[in-house]
């Protein structure tokens, strides 16, 4: 399955949230990269550059990017965007870096109409906290299973479980309409509640797949949502769908398990030569 993730940013002018967004970027693609959170390659990640004096606009990139993941070989992408965010007019918008204001169908439309298999997380929440980039690193071992899942088991389970489901776009927002968020240097509440849950409830999943018949366990973000906003104290987070579907999978596992048949109550006997 062809995929793709495209990350944008934009920090504002505040100091602490220029150095709390790219590592709470960081944060995202760490566990994108997990086994459980579908074993993506870095090749598959895209980010909108961010006033880099490369000679092209943040507004440009942007729609180069977006050229990319619409293109018709993409099979599912995913839309991570951090940063400022606004409602005008009850429609919600979106701030590039650069200053320019877009609305949120940039992203959860294809211009050709073409249906698409799509996530979007527009997080424009300001408060919260991170762990370090050691704590990372604790937390890839335990969405890993302690080294103990196949990477591409449980990313050929998770392209699965996207192929099996309807076209549509997922659309997850940190915070209700009309509600200010804030932020700080250490990230944003919203995206560390996220991180967090699927943090503390990893080894359960994982140990429930092992249960499982098969071996696999998945969890999209409607399965958690609940348990994000119970850990938020000035947002309350919302899921939606641009048709109603199965939600796409946010963390997957697929391990080996022994593999018993079952014959019920029969005797077998055991001749000796």
């Amino acid at each position: 399955m062809k995929r793709k993730i495209l990350f944008i940013q934009n920090p504002g002018k505040s100091e602490a949230l220029k150095k709390g967004i790219p590592l709470m970027v960081e944060r995202y693609k760490t566990f994108f990269r997990s086994e459980a959170g579908g074993y993506w390659s870095d090749s598959e990640f895209l980010d909108v550059d961010r006033l880099q004096p490369n000679g092209v606009t943040v507004q440009t990139d942007l729609i180069y990017k977006l050229k990319e993941i619409n293109a018709a070989d993409i099979e599912y992408s995913m839309i991570l965007f951090v940063g400022h965010g606004a409602s005008l007019d009850h429609k919600d918008q979106f701030q590039l870096e650069s200053g320019e204001i877009l609305p949120i169908d940039f992203l959860t439309k294809n211009p050709d109409q073409r249906q698409i298999k799509r996530t979007v997380l527009l997080d424009a929440c300001r408060v919260g906290y991170i762990s370090t980039p050691n704590g990372w690193v604790q937390e890839s071992r335990v969405f890993s299973g302690g080294y103990q899942l196949s990477g591409i088991d449980c990313r050929d389970f998770y392209n699965y479980l996207i192929e099996n489901t309807d076209p549509h776009v997922d659309i997850i927002k940190s915070t209700q309409y009309g509600h200010k968020a804030y932020g700080s240097e250490k990230g944003t509440d919203f995206s560390n509640a996220m991180i967090d849950t699927l943090f503390e409830n990893a080894k359960v999943w994982n140990a429930a797949a092992l249960a499982d018949r098969y071996g696999t366990f998945a969890i999209n973000y409607k399965d958690i949502n609940s348990q994000v906003a119970s850990k938020l104290k000035n947002q309350i987070p919302e899921f939606s769908q641009d048709k109603p579907s199965a939600p796409f999978p946010l963390y997957a596992v697929s391990r080996p398990v022994d593999r018993r048949l079952d014959f019920g109550p029969a005797e077998i006997t055991i001749i000796k030569e």
